[in-house]
Protein backbone atom coordinates (compact mmCIF):
# COMPACT_ATOMS: atom_id res chain seq x y z
CA UNK A 1 0.00 0.00 0.00
CA UNK A 2 0.97 3.41 -0.63
CA UNK A 3 1.84 6.00 1.96
CA UNK A 4 0.60 9.73 1.29
CA UNK A 5 3.36 11.74 2.84
CA UNK A 6 2.02 15.15 1.20
CA UNK A 7 0.20 15.15 4.46
CA UNK A 8 2.61 16.87 6.39
CA UNK A 9 2.70 19.47 3.96
CA UNK A 10 -0.39 20.49 4.96
CA UNK A 11 0.68 20.17 8.56
CA UNK A 12 3.32 22.07 8.14
CA UNK A 13 2.21 25.60 6.76
CA UNK A 14 -0.41 25.83 10.02
CA UNK A 15 2.34 24.94 11.97
CA UNK A 16 4.69 27.40 11.16
CA UNK A 17 1.91 29.88 11.14
CA UNK A 18 1.08 29.02 14.75
CA UNK A 19 5.04 29.61 15.54
CA UNK A 20 4.83 33.04 13.81
CA UNK A 21 1.76 33.57 15.87
CA UNK A 22 3.52 32.95 19.22
CA UNK A 23 6.55 34.84 18.80
CA UNK A 24 4.40 38.03 18.60
CA UNK A 25 1.97 37.07 21.83
CA UNK A 26 2.89 39.79 24.14
CA UNK A 27 1.29 37.29 26.78
CA UNK A 28 4.47 34.76 26.72
CA UNK A 29 7.81 35.36 28.94
CA UNK A 30 10.65 35.46 26.21
CA UNK A 31 11.68 32.00 27.99
CA UNK A 32 8.37 30.76 27.07
CA UNK A 33 8.08 31.38 23.67
CA UNK A 34 11.79 29.84 23.18
CA UNK A 35 10.87 26.69 24.77
CA UNK A 36 7.27 26.18 23.08
CA UNK A 37 8.96 27.21 19.49
CA UNK A 38 12.00 24.45 20.37
CA UNK A 39 9.09 22.02 20.88
CA UNK A 40 7.40 22.89 17.47
CA UNK A 41 10.33 22.72 15.44
CA UNK A 42 10.64 19.50 16.30
CA UNK A 43 7.76 18.39 15.65
CA UNK A 44 7.98 20.54 12.09
CA UNK A 45 11.19 18.77 11.50
CA UNK A 46 9.94 15.36 12.20
CA UNK A 47 6.58 15.61 10.31
CA UNK A 48 9.23 16.86 7.00
CA UNK A 49 11.58 13.94 7.66
CA UNK A 50 9.08 11.10 8.00
CA UNK A 51 7.47 12.76 4.44
CA UNK A 52 10.73 12.19 2.73
CA UNK A 53 11.25 8.58 4.44
CA UNK A 54 7.59 7.84 3.30
CA UNK A 55 8.35 9.17 -0.17
CA UNK A 56 11.07 6.99 -0.49
CA UNK A 57 9.27 4.41 0.13
CA UNK A 58 6.49 5.51 -2.00
CA UNK A 59 9.05 4.82 -4.82
CA UNK A 60 10.09 1.62 -3.90
CA UNK A 61 7.22 0.26 -3.37
CA UNK A 62 6.11 1.56 -7.00
CA UNK A 63 9.39 0.05 -8.09
CA UNK A 64 8.54 -3.50 -7.07
CA UNK A 65 4.74 -3.31 -8.24
CA UNK A 66 6.07 -2.48 -11.92
CA UNK A 67 8.98 -5.24 -11.24
CA UNK A 68 6.39 -7.83 -10.40
CA UNK A 69 3.90 -6.83 -13.33
CA UNK A 70 6.44 -6.92 -15.80
CA UNK A 71 7.61 -10.24 -14.71
CA UNK A 72 3.77 -11.52 -13.98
Amino acid sequence: DLLFPHCAFFFSGPCIMTIMNRANDPKLSAEEKEKRKEVEMVKLLGALEDALVYDAKNKQAKMTQRADIITA
